[in-house]
């Protein structure tokens, strides 16, 4: 067997070629942006750090109080990096980048299912090469570990014999301690029980994973202040009132399908693109969901499609929309395109590794060539001028404290928000200095009208008054923080502007 005969398409080394080929690629890529450009990803650090000692809670607040506002499912996950890595980001991003790893090999595997080997090699490079999905190569965040996760179930409940309903129940159980986002997934895998009428292993699946919910449920009430999921619908329902979710649905289903043709596109999305991004979406979305039906027709119940509409479903009416919602979903919008491709032509293969293909010229050299400014905290001369100037106990707040506290080893609260004055919230609350960096986009889909974004618009009214007083300012990175009048910096100190080796935290 000649050399080629072994890595065509069919080939024995067809797949393991194509996803060593992909992973490279990937790990080009990596990491996508810095350690903390999410705030949530250093969180997930902190927490994991936090569970290797026992705990689970970030340490960086007053008391170290219990953490409610991340399940502990992607915190465990990255406990061996964190056992491995310490203080180093890139332990952390190369362990998620091994969760890619994990979806190529994975949707590799479902698509060689229900496509010729070069259907499904193209289609798996299409998922891998996408720069939606080459942005998040080592971001320490749960969509991508949670997407393998999916696959996986993709895999096991696509079978004719799937697993029982307390292993599926378990999956579900996971899935959700990783991601609460995981929902749609439920009625998927629920409803392939159903399909083959096993109704008891569908009861036992429904109730293991609703355990899990009650659980993290207890904890976050015992703990915390309830579910976070819940506090933040009912900033949206319980103050704009059901007309917002008409609101929230045109502006989320705008951004999906933007994003999407963004990520299809051969040149880097410019400022003047965005109709041509929409069509481009809107056209993708309707190909894969046409190509998806036409499946179902044929062969019945299919996981992913049930995945895919309740996900539809629920991010038209979750109040917020971050780039990182599309990859979990994008692997069954390729699957879509597939099934659409091969129905309409013999050269599905062909046309879908082209599509692959065409946006690595462009949007993918910027990714490997690091020509975005996401790979350096833009904060990192303030955070160097807090070292400088503040003691190590002084209490700080700021919007994405988890952040700022992973880079300055000072401790951070949220910001204060709330009723009355905001020097007494200040002063109940022990803290010395706020380190304000602009009004954070906090990705609600209301925009302004959100009640979380008057909040912060009259925190910022607040700190204009007399009450406080400039420590610092940063005008290249929009920076200030402010100190109650009469604030002080350590005595004798200088503030200076060292540089900073970003590569170890300062906890």
């Amino acid at each position: 067997m000649t050399l080629w005969e072994r890595l065509r398409p069919g080939g024995r080394w067809f797949p393991g070629a194509l996803l060593v080929s992909l992973g490279l690629f990937q790990l080009l890529c990596v990491p996508g942006h810095y350690l903390g450009f999410e705030h949530d990803d250093v969180q997930y650090v902190l927490a994991a750090r936090s569970l290797l000692e026992g705990r689970y809670s970030l340490g960086i607040l007053p008391g170290d109080p219990p953490l409610t506002i991340a399940s502990p499912g992607w915190p465990l996950l990255l406990t061996p990096a964190a056992l491995v890595s310490g203080d180093n980001p890139l332990g952390y991003q190369l362990w998620t980048w091994a969760w890619l790893l994990a979806c190529d090999a994975l949707l590799w595997l479902w698509l060689r299912k229900r496509f010729s080997p070069s259907v499904a090699g193209a289609a798996t490079a299409l998922f891998a090469l996408n720069p939606l999905v080459l942005s998040r190569a080592g971001v320490v965040m749960n969509e991508i570990p949670y997407l393998a996760f999916v696959l996986g179930a993709f895999l096991l409940f696509d079978r004719d014999d799937p697993p029982s309903g307390w292993a599926g129940g378990l999956l579900l159980a996971f899935c959700w301690l990783i991601r609460t986002a995981s929902v749609p997934l439920v009625p998927a895998v629920l409803g392939a029980y159903a399909s083959r009428r096993r109704w008891k292993d569908a009861g036992a699946a429904a109730a293991i994973w609703m355990s899990a919910v009650a659980a993290w449920k207890l904890w976050s009430d015992w703990a915390g202040a309830g579910l976070a999921e819940q506090g933040e619908l009912w900033n949206t329902l319980g103050v704009e009132g059901i007309g917002a979710l008409f609101v929230i649905a045109g502006n989320n289903a705008s951004q999906g399908m933007r994003l999407l043709g963004e990520s299809l596109l051969a040149w880097r999305p410019q400022p003047g693109t965005p109709t041509v991004a929409l069509v481009v979406g809107a056209g993708a979305w309707a190909a894969a969901g046409w190509g998806m039906l036409r499946r179902v027709r044929a062969d019945g119940y299919q996981t992913a499609a049930v995945y895919l509409g309740f996900g539809i479903l629920l991010h038209a009416f979750w109040p917020y929309w971050y780039e990182r919602y599309l990859p979990p979903f994008l692997p069954v919008l390729v699957f879509g395109w597939a099934a659409a491709l091969e129905f309409v032509s013999r050269r599905a293969g062909v046309v879908l590794a082209a599509c692959a293909l065409l946006t690595v010229p462009g949007q993918g050299a910027v990714l490997v060539s690091r020509q975005n400014l996401r790979y350096r905290p833009e904060a990192a001369e303030t955070y160097a001028a807090i070292r400088a100037f503040a003691e190590p106990g002084a209490l700080f707040a700021s919007a994405f404290y988890c952040r700022d506290a992973y880079y300055t080893g000072r401790p951070f609260i949220p910001l204060p928000t709330g009723e009355g004055p905001l020097t007494g919230r200040m002063q109940e609350r022990g803290v010395s200095y706020i380190l304000w960096a602009g009004l954070p986009d906090i990705g609600s889909s209301l925009g302004e009208r959100f009640a979380s974004a008057r909040r912060l618009r009259d925190f910022r009214a607040q700190l204009q008054g007399p009450d406080f007083r400039v420590l610092y300012s940063n005008s290249q990175e929009k920076t200030v923080v402010f100190g109650l009048a009469g604030a002080r910096i350590n005595p004798g100190t200088k503030v200076t502007l060292d540089p900073i080796d970003f590569g170890r935290s300062r906890r």
